[in-house]
């Protein structure tokens, strides 16, 4: 995650501004599946700009949120400036030290991939008190129709172009399941799996914005980018003018942390 850490940073403002949200009905399964109150703690790791702080915030719970990028927790503490109940930490979860503490639950909202040492997963796990849950959320980038994806994969020599990583959304679904369960099978049980799919109108403009905040779009050669984001601009707005109907899926992940033996 040290790598990365400032990776979003030159995008932050679009990050907060066009990515998706996570719908009420799915923010409320996780507090009915995590068992979170008032007075839980929880400790949310990789922030961002606040997109799911707020959420779980404005129910009550105590959150304590670690985020590497210096420009998210800037965005984030102002999102947050009327939440008494978060602390915002600058800091990479490597280099952060709980003191000891352990937390009701931990949160981690389209992030948990970016922990990709053992170590850090693990790190993860003991920050949960036993009986304790670990909170997955989701959301898969929003797309256009099949019709528009598929003009626009024909007109960019791309199979999917628009899909994260290059997986279809049932794949990453499934990789997402299979992840989950493979990193943290030996530590957590009881894993439950919800979703619900959000319909979202953008402006073509805005909707352009939010795919350059993708990590493989943020990494692309600049000139490329640009050029590919001009076609693609230029097919959408031919297609269907300045506004495009989107959807995409919100995911949940809930599993309990085994009790000491």
């Amino acid at each position: 995650m040290t790598a990365d850490r400032q990776l979003y940073t030159p995008v932050a403002r679009l990050y907060e501004k066009n990515r998706p949200r996570y719908p009420d009905a799915i923010i409320e399964r996780a507090m009915e599946l995590g068992d979170l109150a008032g007075d839980s703690s929880v400790l949310e790791i990789g922030c961002g700009p606040g997109t799911a702080t707020v959420a779980f915030a404005a129910r009550g719970v105590q959150m304590t949120c670690i985020e590497p990028s210096d420009t998210m927790v800037q965005r984030a503490r102002l999102a947050c400036v009327d939440l008494p109940k978060v602390s915002l930490v600058h800091s990479a979860l490597e280099e952060w030290d709980s003191g000891g503490q352990q937390f009701d639950a931990v949160i981690a909202a389209t992030s948990i991939h970016w922990l990709a040492e053992q170590t850090d997963r693990q790190r993860v796990v003991d920050y949960i008190r036993p009986g304790g849950r670990l909170i997955l959320l989701w959301n898969l980038p929003p797309e256009p129709t099949a019709e528009l994806r598929e003009l626009v994969a024909q007109a960019c020599g791309q199979a999917s172009p628009f899909f994260f990583g290059g997986y279809s959304p049932s794949e990453h679904r499934q990789n997402i399941r299979e992840r989950v369960l493979a990193e943290f099978s030996n530590s957590l049980s009881d894993f439950s799996f919800d979703e619900i799919e959000v319909a979202r109108e953008y402006l073509v403009t805005d909707y352009l914005d939010c795919l350059a905040t993708f990590s493989q779009n943020i990494r692309m050669d600049p000139q490329q980018r640009n050029s590919w984001m001009a076609r693609i601009h230029d097919l959408l707005t031919e297609a269907s003018g300045e506004k495009i109907s989107t959807s995409y899926c919100s995911l949940l992940n809930v599993a309990l942390k085994r009790s000491a033996a």
